[in-house]
């Protein structure tokens, strides 16, 4: 994720994301790579993730709680588009 090319990086977080709505029995494991994507503070890869937790929150309501932690005033610095701004509100809102 910490590639030179953004576009890659981003496409490489939507297809976290559909792993991890499309096979709930590897949500776990997923889910511990997107916690790692938000801490490594780069805003196109904060920007990709959010946008893609989004979507799994929206599929499977039960996985916010974990990421609660990560989704902080740290967080939200990273944010630079306004697709993922609109996510961070839309997953604490």
């Amino acid at each position: 994720m910490t590639d030179v090319n953004a576009e890659i990086a981003k496409k490489s977080i939507e297809c976290f994301g559909t792993i991890i709505i499309r096979l709930p029995a590897v949500s776990q494991n997923v889910s511990d790579q997107l916690k790692n994507f938000l801490s490594l503070r780069i805003n196109y890869v904060t920007n990709a993730t959010l946008q893609v937790l989004k979507d799994v929150f929206r599929k499977h309501p039960t996985y916010v709680e974990p990421f609660l932690l990560f989704l902080n005033r740290g967080c939200l610095d990273q944010i630079s588009d306004n697709f993922g701004k609109a996510a961070f509100i839309w997953i604490v809102g």
